[in-house]
């Protein structure tokens, strides 16, 4: 199968999942408030968006094969390459999501309730960070010395995302009764902290990749 003909089906797939699940939550929410609570949540990020991200991840780097890298010829080359792939997946997954979004909204209540184009923007910038960095970590999980997270960087690192924004940050908050934000859940911060950050820990990783990541087997 053509890459060409690959990404045409996995755009037809994403679309699909995103018009499903958008129709879905239609069909149970009548007023714009109530629309917003239910898209821009991060049991919505975790569950519907997390997910199909990793999945198509999975789908979209299939072609960076070993014979590929062969002929790239360089290990160097070669992740820059993965990670070009990744960022572009990034940018056309969440820039799909918030075209659905955005053309429901519109349809159904003529805008996104209390939302202007700069609030949008700024959840398509930190939503893409945050899968972004998802993708990235999973990298990483490939290169450990931990045979699960080596195995299983995708499952592995989602159920990172999942302990972190379910399990921990609610614990502390319930206990601290404070807003806590660790790794992911800067994610759902409307702050310019939470852009440095998730900034800063996608370039950590990005380091770690060329420093240490290099020595180990691309794929």
């Amino acid at each position: 199968m053509s890459y060409r003909k690959s990404i045409l089906i996995l755009f037809g797939i994403i679309s699909f999942y995103f018009i499903s699940i958008i129709s879905i939550i239609l069909l149970f929410v009548d007023e714009q408030l109530a629309w917003n609570v239910h898209l821009f949540t991060d049991k919505m990020f975790v569950f519907i968006l997390a997910p199909l991200y990793l999945i198509g991840l999975v789908f979209a780097e299939k072609h960076m094969t070993i014979t590929k890298i062969l002929r790239i010829g360089s290990r160097k080359k070669a992740m820059l390459i993965l990670i070009y792939y990744k960022i572009a997946f990034t940018v056309f997954f969440c820039f799909l999501w918030f075209v659905f979004v955005n053309v429901f909204a519109i349809v159904k209540f003529g805008g996104v309730y209390q939302k202007n184009s700069l609030d949008i923007l700024e959840l398509f910038i930190r939503y893409s960070l945050g899968l972004f960095l998802l993708g990235i970590l999973s990298e990483v999980f490939k290169k450990s010395e931990n045979s699960f997270l080596s195995s299983s960087p995708y499952l592995g690192v989602y159920l990172v995302l999942d302990l972190e924004v379910l399990v921990i940050v609610r614990q502390l908050s319930q206990h601290s009764g404070l807003p806590n934000h660790i790794f992911f859940t800067w994610i759902f911060c409307n702050e310019i902290t939470s852009y440095i950050l998730l900034s800063l820990f996608i370039i950590i990783c990005i380091v770690y990749l060329f420093r240490y990541g290099l020595k180990k087997d691309i794929l």
